[in-house]
């Protein structure tokens, strides 16, 4: 795993890697013993993704390439250049103590980085929760990185991320929400907002759900003074906290049948002022 902590600067031996030479049996006189030298290689910069909890991630390249596992559909893909997906998890089954070691932790790697936009896909097949990082690096391992923490997840779910990262230079990093990513000209849809979680404009939960765990991105061009919630008949603007380019995890609480939440902001848009407005229903049997 390339990082440790923001801006540490590594060593040349750890960015080009190590040589493991195993010991040998018997005599080596006039045997033709492999090289050893490490080839030289300039870092080309890169994003490491970590994952705690039962979940499982998947990562999509501009190109339509995955990496990683899908919880759901129980199947595991190889297919991006220069990423590679491990497991970290700690589990002793020797330890009968009252609280066993049990850490669940998964981290996938991609160097070099194509431009364009990346699709991170959170899934479980159980419910739960997750911590979720996200890390660019500069070739100098410069860079930026974004952490969600105690991030709750239905059995079946999926939350979707999108980020694009500079790592050539400074490693920049930019994430922002899977649904209402797509703009719609010719519906004059403008996507200030943009969510991880949900991942469609209809959800439907579990009997008994009480609250839902919205992951929300919100744009910098977007004026929040206009910014304003609605669920059902209630004003609940005041659960939201809008910052420009940030994002947060908003509960909404929910009663059993169907409840819609209407969110609405005003942007200052290349082409003048426009409108986002959200619908998004949440169905509870």
């Amino acid at each position: 795993m390339w990082w440790r902590a923001v801006g540490r600067q590594a060593s040349a031996q750890q960015v080009r890697g190590q040589t493991i030479v195993s010991p040998v049996k018997g005599s080596l006189i006039g045997q033709k013993l492999p090289s050893t030298q490490a080839v030289p290689s300039q870092f080309p910069g890169g994003i490491t993704v970590t994952l705690g909890g039962e979940a499982e991630m998947l990562v999509t390249d501009p190109s339509g390439r995955r990496t990683g596992s899908n919880s759901l559909s129980n199947k595991s893909f190889a297919e991006i250049p220069g990423a590679s997906a491990g497991d970290d998890s700690i589990d002793d089954p020797n330890d009968n103590s009252d609280n066993p070691v049990n850490i669940r932790a998964k981290t996938l790697e991609i160097s070099p980085v194509v431009p364009g936009t990346y699709t991170l896909t959170v899934n479980s097949a159980t419910k739960g929760a997750y911590d979720l990082e996200l890390a660019a690096f500069s070739p100098s391992y410069q860079g930026s990185h974004v952490d969600f923490k105690d991030v709750q997840i239905e059995a079946g779910a999926r939350h979707v991320y999108l980020f694009r990262a500079e790592t050539a230079s400074g490693g920049s990093l930019q994430l922002f929400g899977g649904f209402g990513a797509e703009g719609d000209a010719a519906k004059n849809v403008n996507r200030m907002l943009t969510f991880a979680n949900p991942s469609g404009s209809e959800t439907r939960l579990p009997s008994g759900t009480q609250l839902f765990s919205l992951i929300i991105f919100y744009d910098s061009h977007a004026r929040f003074d206009s910014f304003s919630a609605l669920l059902d008949t209630n004003q609940i603007t005041n659960v939201f906290h809008p910052s420009p380019g940030g994002f947060e995890r908003v509960n909404i609480p929910l009663h059993p049948g169907r409840n819609l939440l209407v969110l609405t902001v005003t942007g200052a848009l290349p082409g003048g002022v426009r409108t986002d407005q959200d619908r998004m229903e949440f169905i509870v049997p």
